[in-house]
């Protein structure tokens, strides 16, 4: 219930005042801050309307951060005065900055330490097995409490007194937690050891630890690794692991979700262990997961989304420093990202808390790689940081993410695409690339050059080339991603005169196109067996029978799945994705790219086309994946498909 008083500390000399127009008309003449025994003048500095109520402006002295204070107003009405904006200042960020690494449930000698940082709070009890311990304030705003001995396995919470509430707050920085985020528990995993993996280039497979075997989880993914290792992909992006709200962990069965709504980042999710009586499983489970990842010659991206959560009110986050984590508009939550809220990575304590989270990932679990979520909605200052201070754990670690440019209240430089040049290291989903190849992926009928418009020819070479972001290695090539429909619906309805048959040499060429151009290529589990999703935009819940990658669905696509592993081995053996000696002609809708001794010609039209050469070429892929040892001066390309050909030198000639 809304009281018809409240007070806030917006900044360190400022205190907003509310009186709703049905208490005493809203009008006050006299402010008065209570501190225990101590009562001190408010001065009003100004006040207005504001709908159903009167703001009043009041100066204030300095005030003790972490201390409860009080306003009394007209008639001796007396609230809490609540630590509000002024948590958003760049003095308190500079003052509550903490920059030690020992944040979370730490072991130290022969001591179990936890520590949180929760400047604003006046007092935090631990509780600990049903037990209640009193923390110590420390330096920037940290509550600590030491044990004796190893508590592995204990469950704790905080009880975070707040604005003249009692929250109850889980560890932010826990690693473990009981099933569906009821409490931490205390865990110290050990560091996996590195697994050298050989240097390929970049394929990425995005694909749900869910959706890619029977069983849905961790363990059960390991098993079925060998074939991603067979189509010869390099990199596995896993969609989110860590904890997220809308699975019962006890009950997957009753719900699905992509995962896409985070609750603990630094805890694993419960739903993919094969045991969740035990909180430890998860992270052993992953753990092994990403060691099995490694030994079969692949690397492990991991798919997080710091740009919102699952719910403000329910955060720890919010419960133990109620304001900072979040952006507002005003005196609302910022709502960008349309989930309700978004992280303000622009404060000193998120942004560590970004990076602290990605590096544990690295230090811990041998990552590889991160795809940022809705990347605009942080900012460039958290990105640099974060490219720097992982590239001291893992040099050429994969940093990308979507760079939309976003309807977001980030106050310096967001990172998005359109803001490129302001930071390095850090690749784009290249939705111009997609949208070219495919068409728009906003009118499912509008064709691109793979899919019928070969109009685009010249959009497509631009596109090709790798240069939208400077560097090729930033440009993410893709035609199909989780997002919106799948490749194979996108042509159902772009394509309609087309037969199956011809819907899947379109399949074909396009993912050709992803995988043989300049820069780094990322396909959608089950892109490569032309998979449908029953015309779904977003299959985020929609379940397992829709999303689940199972054999039935292979089944009748082995042959594009050969075709897709041919093309792969192709672009590893001759190393196509980032290469300087490129060319490309545009033959009335028919590309010709030119790579050092390769020429792939692509052919999106419904007619053969006729290539005549003053040299014989020898045919290294054609529509039906690799070709035949065959060489010849005059080679006809079919319709929908791709050809490759290798330059045979002058010493080579007689091998015709």
């Amino acid at each position: 219930m809304r009281l018809p008083i409240s007070a806030f500390l917006d900044d360190y000399n400022q205190i907003t005042c509310t009186i709703s127009r049905s208490f005493n008309e809203g009008k006050a003449e006299r402010f008065t801050l209570l501190n225990g025994d101590e009562a001190t003048d408010l001065p009003i500095e100004s006040f207005w309307e504001d709908g159903g109520r009167i703001i009043y402006r009041l100066s204030c002295p300095d005030l003790q951060i972490g201390r409860s204070y009080q306003v009394m107003g007209p008639n001796g009405y007396t609230v809490e005065l609540v630590y509000r904006f002024i948590v958003k200042s760049e003095r308190f960020n500079r003052e509550f900055a903490y920059e030690g690494d020992d944040l979370g449930c730490r072991r130290e000698g022969d001591e179990t330490v936890f520590r949180l940082w929760a400047p604003t709070s006046s007092e935090v009890v631990m509780v600990l097995d049903g037990q209640y311990h009193k923390m110590v304030r420390k330096e920037k705003g940290v509550y600590a409490q030491s044990f004796r001995g190893d508590l592995s396995g204990r469950s704790y919470h905080y009880l975070v007194r707040v604005n003249g509430e009692v929250l109850q707050a889980n560890d932010p920085y826990g690693r473990a937690s009981l099933a569906n985020s009821r409490e931490s528990v205390v865990f110290f995993p050990r560091p996996l050891e590195p697994v050298e993996v050989r240097r390929r280039e970049p394929v990425i497979y995005e694909v749900s630890v869910r959706d890619y075997s029977e069983a849905g989880t961790f363990a059960g993914f390991g098993e079925n690794l060998e074939y991603l290792k067979q189509l010869g992909v390099s990199h596995v992006q896993l969609l989110p692991v860590n904890d997220f709200g809308s699975v019962n962990e006890c009950h997957p069965e009753l719900s699905y979700n992509w995962g896409y709504d985070p609750v603990n980042y630094q805890v694993l999710e419960g739903s993919y262990s094969s045991d969740t009586n035990r909180p430890e499983r998860a992270a052993e489970d992953f753990a092994a997961l990403v060691r099995k990842i490694h030994e079969n010659g692949m690397k492990v991206n991991l798919d997080v989304v710091f740009n919102h959560v699952y719910s403000v009110q329910r955060s720890s986050f919010h419960r133990t420093v109620p304001y900072y984590w979040f952006r507002y508009h005003g005196e609302r939550l910022a709502d960008g990202t349309y989930c309700g809220n978004e992280v303000d990575s622009e404060m000193a304590m998120v942004r560590k808390y970004i990076i602290d989270t990605c590096r544990y990932y690295v230090s811990q679990f041998d990552v590889d790689g991160f795809r940022f979520d809705l990347m605009g909605f942080l900012d460039v200052e958290t990105m640099k940081q974060l490219r720097e201070s992982l590239n001291e754990l893992k040099p050429g670690i994969m940093l990308y993410g979507e760079g939309w440019n976003m309807n977001t209240a980030v106050r310096s430089k967001e990172a998005c695409m359109d803001n490129y040049q302001l930071f390095e290291g850090i690749g784009f989903f290249n939705d111009v690339f997609r949208d070219v190849l495919k068409g728009s992926t906003f009118d499912d009928r509008a064709p691109g050059y793979g899919s019928g418009d070969v109009a685009k020819a010249d959009e497509m070479i631009e596109a090709m080339k790798g240069q939208r972001f400077g560097d090729k290695k930033r440009s993410i090539n893709y035609a199909e991603c989780h997002d919106n429909l799948t490749l194979f619906d996108k042509l159902k309805d772009c394509c309609p005169e087309d037969s199956e048959y011809q819907l899947r040499e379109r399949q074909k060429l396009i993912t050709t196109v992803v995988l043989l151009s300049q820069g780094i290529s990322l396909l959608h589990g089950g892109q490569e067996f032309c998979m449908s999703k029953e015309n779904r935009h977003n299959n985020y819940n929609t379940g397992d029978l829709i999303n689940k990658m199972t054999e039935e669905k292979k089944q009748p696509y082995r042959e594009v799945i050969d075709y897709v592993r041919d093309v792969i081995e192709l672009k590893n053996r001759k190393r196509i994705g980032d290469n300087r000696n490129v060319s490309f002609i545009n033959d009335d809708g028919v590309i010709l790219y030119g790579v050092n001794d390769l020429l792939i010609i692509i052919n999106p039209t419904q007619q053969n086309q006729l290539y005549t050469f003053a040299g014989k070429k020898k045919l290294l892929l054609d529509r039906k994946g690799k070709g035949e040892p065959v060489i010849s001066a005059s080679w006809t390309v079919e319709p929908l498909s791709v050809m490759v050909l290798e330059e045979i030198r002058d010493d080579q000639q007689d091998l015709g």
